[in-house]
């Protein structure tokens, strides 16, 4: 009888979980991505195979030839600028403390709005995004007057969506919460004269009372054993306890939510495409370079009896046989504006993918309907800013529990307006006509243009009315000049 060991290896404290180890190649193809061509080159063969019997000389060769289109990063800037059009403010209900704290909100200089954009565009581009509502360490036993006094307050910190490699959570008082989190930082420290960066793993441990209630939240540092791919069996790093918050002070931002602080990937077609782009493209740089030089073809010489062949200006060719004779071949071009229009097909494409997202979806609807789900239908674009807004009040609820504070959140406006209906986004022409046909004013016509998003956002209306005069004033005057001139001819 045959034995099974059924004993299964222990978990570490860097073990990830599934949701982590099933989107670990999203993530880093995202990464590589926005990175740019180094990126890219640096992955080899992950993303540009190799040809079957191609050799490691040529490969090299035309991997580091091949030209990269950044459309993944274009359209995650597109996606970003046009919910930053207009900064991230708060309401005028707003404390002088919030508004004090959203200049500077991760102790690093940066405002509400820069922080905001940072965690828009790392939502866009992982699927989700996240940040960390955190305390300074100061010394035990400070009260709250004591830590005003130096200067301490909440500051939030972005964790990037690979970052976490664990996360579990459970139900507690009718409320999904995080139990367990686990993230992977790169942290710089002394080595001799210089510095070196190693990675060490932050856990946060939601711990509970007797009665099942939420009592703290420990958190500790496990360090990367040195010159070792592994880590610590200890926290060698350091440990605490966070207080006064109850909960793991994490907060997501999500675009399409695919479960409790997880999300989808949204852009994960436009990625495949730059990847696909990125193929493309060597393949049309190498065949545009065996184009270029014709092969020299010939027949009927014989290195008994003829010399070798030298290709030169100041050389000629001769045979002793008179039937021998030499002609180049070269390539028709057909492939190379087949590779050319797949190129742009493709460039097209993923430029089209961050268009979509700001068409608002209503379906099929009647022109009646039109008017009314105006207001109520919204983008996908318009949903993931209005989950950072959720996002961004959320963060301030946790600032309030760290300093015991019982003002609350305030709003965040966050510009929204640039959806446009999805049965008007192939009928733009028709506000054309209704100006051209005197149904609609010049003036109301620019202002549905610059609504959506059609002009750019700092357009003086006004100042364009009185251009749009002086321009017609001007091209009179020019008529004007060229019928009297004609008039005078003809009287001659």
């Amino acid at each position: 009888m045959q034995l099974v060991n059924t004993q299964q290896q222990k978990a570490k404290i860097n073990t990830p979980d599934d949701y982590y180890a099933n989107k670990k190649d999203d993530f880093q193809l995202a990464r590589d991505l926005d990175k740019g061509r180094k990126a890219m080159i640096k992955q080899e063969v992950k993303y540009l195979p190799k040809e079957p019997k191609e050799k490691p000389q040529a490969y090299e060769v035309r991997l580091h030839r091949t030209d990269f289109y950044p459309g993944f990063s274009e359209c995650l800037d597109d996606l970003t600028g046009a919910v930053f059009r207009r900064d991230v403010m708060l309401d005028e209900d707003a404390t002088e403390e919030q508004k004090k704290f959203a200049e500077n909100v991760d102790l690093e200089g940066n405002n509400l709005s820069v922080f905001a954009k940072s965690l828009f565009r790392n939502a866009e581009k992982y699927g989700i995004a996240y940040f960390l509502v955190e305390f300074p360490n100061l010394q035990k036993g400070l009260n709250l007057a004591q830590e005003r006094r130096a200067g301490a307050r909440p500051y939030w910190r972005e964790i990037e969506a690979p970052d976490i490699i664990f996360m579990s959570s459970q139900v507690v008082n009718g409320e999904r919460r995080l139990v367990d989190l686990r993230i992977q930082e790169t942290v710089t420290v002394p080595d001799g004269f210089g510095m070196k960066k190693t990675q060490q793993i932050r856990r946060y441990v939601q711990k509970f009372d007797t009665q099942g209630q939420p009592l703290q939240v420990d958190w500790e540092v496990y360090k990367k054993k040195p010159d070792k791919d592994e880590y610590e069996d200890a926290p060698t790093g350091g440990t605490g306890t966070l207080s006064p918050v109850k909960r793991i002070p994490l907060v997501p931002v999500y675009t399409k939510r695919d479960g409790f602080m997880r999300g989808k990937w949204r852009l994960e077609h436009c990625a495949w495409l730059n990847v696909m782009h990125w193929q493309s493209s060597s393949d049309q740089r190498n065949i545009l370079r065996v184009v270029r030089c014709p092969i020299l073809a010939h027949a009927g010489f014989f290195k008994e009896t003829d010399k070798d062949i030298v290709i030169s200006p100041n050389t000629h060719q001769g045979s002793t046989r008179p039937e021998a004779k030499m002609w180049y071949v070269e390539h028709s071009g057909q492939a190379i504006d087949a590779g050319a229009n797949d190129l742009e097909r493709l460039k097209v494409e993923m430029q089209q993918t961050g268009k979509k997202m700001a068409i608002k979806k209503t379906g099929s609807i009647t022109a009646t309907e039109a008017g009314i789900n105006t207001a109520n239908s919204q983008s996908e674009l318009q949903s993931d800013s209005k989950s950072l807004k959720d996002a961004l009040e959320n963060g301030y609820v946790l600032n309030a529990e760290w300093v015991g504070s019982k003002d609350p959140a305030p709003a965040v406006i966050i510009n929204s307006d640039f959806g446009i209906l999805e049965a008007d986004a192939g009928n733009n022409t028709l506000l054309l006509e209704s100006t051209q046909a005197g149904k609609l004013s010049t003036r109301t016509y620019l202002q549905e243009l610059k609504r959506r998003n059609l002009l750019e956002e700092t357009l003086d209306i006004n100042e364009e009315l009185e251009q749009i005069k002086i321009e017609q004033a001007l091209n009179w005057l020019g008529n004007g000049a060229g019928e009297d001139e004609e008039s005078e001819d003809q009287a001659e």
